[in-house]
């Protein structure tokens, strides 16, 4: 039902946005983001917290919760520290 296989080599773009959702208990919203293409370097581009959150959650209409949860995480673990990370 797809346009070709969709297996792990696609989910190294979203390798930090994954373990991300993981550490939330929000496994589920994987399907989500890969339907938005919210990869990582998607994510990195954003600039504040607020304004992932505004994207996540008005735009894209992810429940507040898991959208608030998210970009709090990822600025707090994933975003700050890139170079880290990669």
């Amino acid at each position: 039902m797809g346009d070709g296989p969709s297996n792990s080599d696609d989910d190294d773009d979203y390798h930090n946005a994954f373990a991300a959702l993981d550490d939330l208990r929000l496994s589920s919203l994987k399907t989500f983001f890969k339907e938005y293409c919210l990869r990582d370097e998607t994510l990195f581009l954003m600039q504040s917290e607020a304004e992932l959150k505004e994207i996540l959650v008005k735009d894209l209409g992810l429940p507040f919760g898991h959208g608030f949860g998210f970009s709090r995480l990822w600025f707090k673990k994933y975003h700050n520290n890139k170079g880290k990370t990669d």
